[in-house]
């Protein structure tokens, strides 16, 4: 197995994702090596792909790791969007209650003394998070969105409530959703954007709530599709269904924004043409192929394996993107000069 496993690695030329198992119908499956090594991390790392074993106690270990660091940078305790956005190896937020056995917010009081709420915060640093906070998503947050206890103005002497305090900050009070109203706001961010919206999605929206809300309504994304009939698949580990502006399923959102690049710029492309268009009996697949005056050439997006921080990444195929459009502009320039 393992052996087979190497094979995968050299002949993409990667570490093979869940996605790659699926999408290229790998042998033995993804979840086999799971069942057999403990996890498919421990498979990849007894086959010599990667050179980190991590079992479940040391990724416990760099969970509270992380978490101290961020909170060393910061002076206080993060908030769960800023300790998901920080994070490298450790669990998901979400997964705490089952690895810990106590949520964020209680690991964070263990873990973290001296920066536990029993600290005297002022109503000056609960303004610059509340205002930060403001600024990046255009709404205005529960507490609990931004790390702090519902409690925090009913057990401290501010004389003050958080509903008065945000109007004397002459901000807008966080709007309180049915379910119903909840579920209709995702089906339309989901027609708006055509793939199943990410978590960072949610949160982004101006006119949704924090995906805390949603996650402390419904669960998880899975939940949210089964209640609104939307089928739910897996690509590169999130539940995200990428349908490009050609209604082509994308493996990835780097993918989705590249194809729609191409679409939105009238760049003549075809998404995934295999190499045996080149190259004899080979089934693998290049990401695209552009026509330039009546010429393919064929486009790879090489993805940024150890850059977690989503927006950045974002960020970086957009400059990418922008490069390789004044590129193609001059390139058909000119070609049209020596036509």
């Amino acid at each position: 197995m393992l052996d087979i496993l190497k094979q995968h690695f050299e002949l993409l030329g990667r570490v093979p994702s869940y996605n790659d198992f699926v999408v290229y119908k790998l042998k033995p499956n993804f979840n086999l090596y799971a069942k057999k090594f403990g996890t498919y991390h421990n498979a990849c790392f007894k086959a010599g792909i990667i050179d980190e074993y991590i079992d479940e106690d040391i990724k416990k270990e760099k969970t509270i790791e992380e978490i101290k660091i961020l909170a060393y940078q910061l002076q206080r305790i993060p908030t769960v969007e800023e300790y998901e956005n920080y994070k490298i190896y450790g669990y998901c937020h979400s997964k705490f209650n089952i690895k810990f056995g106590k949520s964020y917010v209680n690991l964070c009081k263990e873990i973290l003394p001296e920066y536990s709420m029993s600290k005297k915060i002022t109503l000056v640093e609960v303004e610059l998070v509340i205002r930060d906070y403001y600024n990046k998503y255009n709404k205005s947050p529960f507490l609990k969105d931004i790390g702090f206890h519902t409690k925090l103005f009913k057990n401290r002497s501010f004389s003050i409530t958080y509903k008065q305090f945000l109007k004397q900050l002459d901000l807008p009070l966080p709007k309180y959703y049915s379910d119903d109203e909840l579920l209709d706001m995702f089906y339309v961010l989901y027609n708006k954007l055509q793939y199943i919206p990410t978590t960072s999605d949610i949160t982004n929206a101006s006119d949704l709530p924090h995906w805390g809300t949603y996650q402390d309504r419904f669960g998880s994304l899975k939940n949210i599709c089964d209640l609104l009939d939307i089928e739910f698949h897996l690509f590169r580990g999130i539940g995200n269904i990428r349908i490009n502006k050609k209604g082509e399923i994308c493996k990835s959102t780097a993918e989705l924004i590249i194809s729609n690049f191409f679409f939105d710029h009238e760049i003549n492309y075809v998404y995934e043409p295999e190499y045996s268009n080149l190259i004899i009996y080979d089934n693998r697949k290049f990401d695209w192929k552009i026509n330039i005056n009546n010429k393919w050439y064929y486009v790879e997006y090489f993805g940024l394996w150890f850059y977690n921080k989503t927006s950045k990444v974002i960020n970086y195929i957009k400059i990418q993107l922008f490069i390789l459009l004044v590129l193609y502009k001059s390139l058909i320039f000119f070609l049209a000069l020596f036509k």
